[in-house]
């Protein structure tokens, strides 16, 4: 089976590029499975490379960026067959679906969140795109949820996302410390504000802690922080880590928590930081009414309203102050490795070519 494989960047770290890496490298291991991937690592060049799509500027190009990514793709693959198209980024559904008529092969695409329900809400080319897809791939039970909510009649099935396990793991010799982890930027569907007005009432009630937060401290941290000092929280900004510093922090952190807000146009599709953090042996703090519903099973944290302060304060106290070790592992299921989530990729794409 040849594979053409859409993807973001190559080396930039977040969601997608993560769970394109770990879906290239787990299927391109399958005895008869090449994956040739495509990247848009320069997109935002005048004169971009050879590889570089521009299909994730749809909003600022609009269909000049679809077709220009038809002509570049149609170019650089001519001498290659492909047995199937898959979308990494919902941006590419539609010069998959060209090029599937071109080629007379099926295209599928990774349902992340947000961009699927807005992009076909908002263009009638990714509405086709999207219903003529063989397959599209929700990685929750919410992400199809809003997909469904928003009249796409698309061939919908949802595979969740997985985890490296050969590095997100526990190490039971590290005790934990009285931090408080947090990773990701200050938008508003990662819930940082309410994170940090729940902490504002952590500190009032006598919990002591140190907030870490993994990611460059920028403008909205600012505003969100002016009164640390006042407020007596403790703030530690990472900025940019390696995957193993990160899975230090975990470890290390007697609560993760990352409490995704959903609207109408921006919600989290899964939360990759819950089930890492899981992994490495931390309980950890998400939403309802999110993606995060998927990533954190029984067991191995806690879902909460938006919003609802005083009960992730609660949480959060509790886990600082408790004398009992047990009460800070996961005790549910373990979070899926890549290689069983590309065995149910490989599972859809076979179907799919069948």
């Amino acid at each position: 089976m040849n594979i053409l494989f859409l993807a973001e960047f190559s080396k930039q770290k977040n969601g997608y590029t993560i769970v394109g890496e770990n879906l290239c490298h787990q299927l391109a291991r399958h005895e008869g499975v090449k994956v040739d991937t495509l990247y848009a690592d320069d997109y935002r060049s005048i004169v971009p490379k050879r590889t570089s799509l521009k299909s994730p500027l749809f909003q600022r190009f609009g269909y000049l960026a679809i077709i220009f990514d038809f002509f570049l793709i149609a170019w650089v693959t001519r001498r290659q067959k492909y047995d199937l198209i898959h979308c990494n980024l919902e941006h590419y559904a539609p010069v998959a679906m060209l090029l599937g008529l071109l080629w007379r092969i099926p295209f599928t695409v990774t349902a992340h969140g947000t961009y699927s329900v807005v992009l076909p809400s908002k263009s009638r080319l990714f509405s086709m795109a999207f219903k003529k897809a063989a397959c599209v791939i929700a990685v929750s039970s919410y992400t199809r949820q809003r997909i469904n909510e928003n009249g796409l009649d698309t061939k919908c099935r949802v595979i969740t996302n997985g985890v490296d396990l050969s590095l997100f793991r526990p190490d039971h010799n590290i005790v934990k410390e009285d931090i408080v982890l947090f990773v990701g930027n200050a938008k508003q569907r990662k819930g940082f504000s309410f994170l940090y007005e729940a902490l504002r009432i952590v500190t009032n009630q006598g919990g002591r802690f140190k907030l870490v937060v993994v990611s460059e401290f920028g403008e909205t941290h600012r505003d969100i922080c002016s009164n640390a000092a006042e407020d007596a929280i403790v703030i530690e900004f990472t900025g940019k880590l390696s995957d193993r510093e990160l899975v230090d922090y975990y470890r290390r952190a007697k609560i993760n928590v990352l409490p995704s807000f959903s609207a109408i146009d921006n919600f989290e599709g899964f939360g990759l930081i819950h089930v890492e953090a899981i992994s490495c042996g931390t309980l950890t703090v998400g939403c309802k009414n999110s993606g995060n519903v998927d990533a954190i099973q029984p067991g191995n944290g806690y879902l909460l309203d938006y919003g609802n302060t005083n009960e992730l304060a609660r949480v959060i106290l509790r886990l600082l102050t408790t004398s009992v070790p047990s009460d800070l592992v996961p005790q549910g299921i373990i979070p899926r490795d890549w290689t069983v989530v590309a065995n149910d990729y490989l599972e859809v794409f076979e179907s799919t070519i069948d």
